[in-house]
């Protein structure tokens, strides 16, 4: 996949610079871009249905050993799947959510993780039983509208040296996993058809980087249609600039929705001036 760095090219901006940094969308990355990607491996489009990307712009400290501001900038990726006979309520509810709550953050609270279970049991085995649920439960978060997760964080019982940093990984939701009718390939933690064709694959179980899930584009775009579902992205970004009292924050709240045939969907953005980060 393609590396975003928005700090690369960063100089050490003046006080002033940075506070007009936090006031723009300025390097937010088209969260398009980290949706729909093609791993260099193997010339395959894919889609996202999780990821946590950060970068952080180096420490500086002045004479007296004090935190000069410095920047911070953050996003993460969720999916769910919704029928798509209710998309048109979800989309009229992320906006009124929005324009209620100031903060743009309408995705389910819950977050499914499973610990410490040796992957070629997963999902069949007694342990993962408390995360093979069905649709959540719509009264759990502010949409009210059924949906299913995607995904779920993984804590590996043995933890390979490319997952240390956040000792985890992403693998498919059981429920995708059960109605897609995929099986462990039996290597890392990709997961595969009937035909041993691989359908998703976390890169950061084998090679360093941001914990990502990747689903091969053509084969959800058919289980989509054929089971009249929507892939529904939930994107929350934001960008810090931390200083020795607090901060200032930024973000970028965006939905997307997949039903196939065409990923489209909508962004906002908002300051929030003097909170701590």
């Amino acid at each position: 996949m393609s590396r975003f760095d928005p700090f690369s090219f960063f100089s050490f901006f003046s006080l002033q610079e940075t506070i007009e940094w936090i006031n723009t969308q300025t390097d937010f990355p088209n969260p398009l871009d980290l949706i729909k990607v093609t791993r260099p491996s193997s010339e395959r489009t894919h889609l996202v249905l999780r990821g946590y990307y950060s970068w952080k712009e180096q420490e500086r400290f002045d004479d007296n050993g004090s935190n000069l501001p410095h920047r911070r900038l953050g996003i993460s990726i969720d999916s769910y799947l919704i029928r798509k006979d209710e998309l048109d309520k979800a989309i009229k509810k992320i906006k009124a959510i929005w324009q209620e709550k100031g903060n743009g953050y309408w995705m389910p609270h819950y977050d499914p993780e499973w610990r410490y279970v040796f992957i070629g049991e997963f999902p069949w085995a007694e342990s993962c039983n408390n995360v093979n649920v069905d649709w959540l439960n719509e009264e759990n978060y502010d949409l009210k509208l059924p949906l299913i997760h995607t995904s779920l964080r993984c804590r590996p019982v043995f933890e390979r040296e490319s997952i240390k940093d956040s000792g985890a990984v992403i693998v498919p939701d059981p429920w995708l996993i059960k109605n897609m009718g995929l099986d462990w390939s039996g290597n890392n933690f990709d997961f595969v058809d009937k035909n041993k064709e691989v359908i998703t694959t976390s890169p950061n179980s084998d090679e360093s980087g941001a914990e990502t899930l990747l689903i091969a584009k053509e084969k959800i775009s058919t289980f989509l249609e054929a089971n009249d579902l929507v892939l529904l992205w939930g994107v929350w970004a934001d960008k810090v600039m931390i200083h020795e009292y607090g901060g200032t924050q930024a973000w970028l709240s965006s939905y997307y929705r997949y039903d196939g045939k065409e990923i489209i969907g909508d962004s906002i953005f908002k300051l929030s001036k003097n909170e701590y980060a």
